[in-house]
């Protein structure tokens, strides 16, 4: 249901994740000026050419993201497999922000390179955090439902 906070903050975490697979991921620099383009489809150079470099995890985590997403919001009925799967999502999202940490450090020190834009690596966390508070908020609604039910 729309009306949940929960369904809010997950629905939140999937338009984020997908403003973030619109464009490139990173941007970097190096010491020439040329730009080095790490999106969907790999590492690109400034012409536009594609390098040999790709990471499979980056793109296959940030499709499970949104989707799973999507899915805990249509099960609403049942309150602890939305919690297992919300567990599940944010297991998704770390391994993406360390994903993406790994491949940053990884290209700066093999390339030589510099981030250029850092404000799209604060979508995986406002990402992160949209997910914790739909968790808490999962949790509150399971523990009020257990509550009526104890009266009852």
């Amino acid at each position: 249901m729309i009306q949940r906070k929960q369904s809010l903050f997950l629905l939140l975490t999937a338009l984020m994740a997908l403003i973030f697979l619109s464009g490139d991921y990173l941007t970097f620099v190096d010491i020439s000026g040329s730009n080095y383009i790490l999106d969907f489809s790999g590492l690109h150079y400034n012409s536009g050419e594609k390098s040999s470099t790709y990471f499979l995890i980056l793109p296959v985590t940030a499709i499970i993201i949104p989707v799973l997403s999507l899915i805990i919001i249509f099960l609403y009925k049942n309150r602890i497999l939305q919690i297992k799967l919300t567990k599940i999502l944010l297991g998704f999202e770390l391994i993406f922000i360390l994903a993406t940490i790994v491949i940053s450090v990884f290209l700066i020190k093999q390339l030589e390179i510099s981030l250029n834009s850092w404000y799209k690596c604060l979508i995986p966390l406002f990402q992160l955090i949209f997910s914790v508070l739909a968790l808490r908020s999962i949790r509150k609604d399971d523990e009020l439902v257990k509550s009526y039910d104890r009266l009852r």
